[in-house]
């Protein structure tokens, strides 16, 4: 990809104060209407039979309301897991499923933070997640760049996106370094 391509897309910036305005309007009814965010989340928990790993730290970037963080507390009881979303409204949200339900509150930390600029030391978490997030950031360069930062040697990134602009892209960002 061109330097005029990359520079295409800055035109066209979020205003993330609008973003998190948004979402923490919607967090109290957001499961209500996430459907294809279900649907992801289980596909993720349909493929977590096939690691033969054992995470003990996963960052969930982009966890709004938890559908992939309380799955991964399931499925991964002895993890610590951190779900970092950019809206404080559905962190709140998330803390209120956690507390209310059956899972040691004590594993979950809700961080509210951008995905651009994670607040984390660098290797220090075995698993990645991040589904329908990408699109909510400018530059998704440097969210990958920080999930290679803060993902150990050998860790693990699943990432599901809506991202119709940047065909091959991905793979592209997956591989810089």
């Amino acid at each position: 990809m061109s330097d005029t391509d990359d520079n295409e897309f800055r035109d066209y910036l979020l205003d993330k104060v609008a973003v998190q305005r948004h979402f923490s309007r919607a967090a109290k009814s957001y499961d209500d209407y996430a459907v294809l965010q279900a649907e992801t989340a289980q596909r993720l928990f349909d493929r977590m039979g096939l690691i033969k790993r054992t995470p003990k730290k996963i960052l969930d970037i982009g966890a709004g309301t938890g559908m992939l963080s309380l799955g991964l507390m399931q499925h991964y009881p002895q993890a610590m897991i951190h779900a970092l979303d950019l809206a404080p409204g559905m962190c709140e949200v998330l803390r209120d499923k956690v507390i209310a339900s059956k899972h040691d509150s004590n594993k979950l930390f809700s961080v509210v933070a951008d995905a651009e600029n994670l607040p984390y030391q660098s290797a220090c978490f075995d698993l990645v997640v991040s589904s329908f997030t990408l699109q909510w950031c400018n530059e998704p360069d440097k969210v990958f760049a920080e999930v290679r930062r803060v993902l150990k040697p050998g860790g693990l990134f699943y990432v599901y996106h809506l991202w119709a602009g940047y065909p091959g892209r991905t793979a592209q960002l997956l591989a810089s370094g």
